[in-house]
């Protein structure tokens, strides 16, 4: 379940997992049991991560060479699926390149 709300579809799903279509349903179902039976009575009211309109996998394919060629640390999107990349910056730290903080 955690891999759906994420933005996996059942094909990378299933890679991820190392199981057959069979056995990914069988799975979906009893999740959707164990979520009923626990009293929740609207899946898709409910589980708002599953009906998440953006189109995960691609945006994950789009942000893979830039992690890949080391130009961020990690890219990620906002919900409205504008895509961004996060880098540190190499400069040496605030002791080495200005002294530090000691009194003047």
């Amino acid at each position: 379940m955690l891999l759906a709300i994420a933005g996996h579809n059942r094909l990378e799903i299933r890679h991820l997992l190392k199981i057959s279509d069979e056995a990914l349903r069988q799975r979906i179902l009893l999740l959707r049991r164990a979520w009923r039976d626990a009293g929740h009575l609207e899946t898709n009211l409910e589980l708002t991560g599953l009906r998440y309109p953006l189109e995960s996998g691609c945006i994950r394919q789009a942000l893979l060479p830039v992690t890949r060629s080391g130009r961020a640390a990690f890219a990620s999107h906002d919900p409205d699926g504008h895509l961004f990349a996060v880098n540190f910056s190499s400069r040496a730290s605030h002791e080495k390149a200005a002294g530090g903080n000691k009194p003047a």
